[in-house]
């Protein structure tokens, strides 16, 4: 891409109703400075009856990637924060998702080769859509039959074979590559879990454009 050229970056669909709080993520540039202006996520179909309206945030690391910081509030920073806003309900059977937008501001500037940890915080427990897994198919026996899973890829040792790892490249092209996270377990830093954190991958898309190296 040429300097001031402006992409987006779309993650893997979801793949099974998993959802949460929201996530750690990181986010690496690969060829090229580009400066990320936006996130777009979408929320679980768990939360379709809900009314409320959802509190947002969105935080980075000062440097370097955000793993082993999540209970850590001094290492981020505010990017963005939201305080009534709503997703687009998003589930596995969506062919097309539509995704809500999250303005960064400022914006996240990423050098060539540079990652830094993201972290979204929603109010509500299903605030975002996550995917567990590499695989389209759900990992237990229950759900093979309308997933197209098998019986040989269930839990082993207490983790499905193929669910992600912490710091697991998820998705990547020429521009951007983005790495697994622990799920977030309450709404805000330093409250309370509400959940146990799982590690996941984002779903949805980055806006960001080329910058002069």
């Amino acid at each position: 891409r040429r300097a001031g050229e402006e992409g987006r970056f779309v993650t893997s669909r979801v793949n099974s109703g998993a959802s949460a709080f929201g996530l750690f993520f990181d986010v690496e540039a690969e060829g090229q400075p580009v400066q990320i202006s936006e996130l777009r996520t979408a929320s679980s179909p768990m939360r379709q009856a809900s009314q409320r309206p959802l509190t947002v945030e969105v935080w980075a690391t000062a440097e370097g990637s955000g793993e082993g910081l999540e209970v850590a509030p001094g290492a981020w920073t505010p990017l963005a924060a939201v305080e009534a806003s709503s997703f687009p309900i998003v589930s596995w059977l969506d062919p097309e998702p539509s995704y809500g937008t999250i303005v960064l501001d400022p914006p996240l500037t990423l050098r060539p080769g540079e990652r830094r940890g993201l972290c979204v915080r929603t109010s509500d427990i299903s605030g975002i859509v996550v995917r567990m897994n590499r695989a389209k198919a759900s990992d237990s026996d229950m759900m093979d039959e309308d997933f197209g899973g098998s019986q040989g890829d269930d839990d082993i040792a207490g983790q499905a074979s193929r669910n992600f790892s912490p710091g697991e490249l998820t998705d990547s092209d020429a521009s951007l590559a983005l790495y697994s996270g622990y799920t977030t377990t309450a709404p805000r830093f330093g409250q309370e879990p509400a959940c146990v954190p799982v590690v996941a991958a984002f779903v949805g898309e980055l806006l960001f454009k080329v910058l002069s190296d």
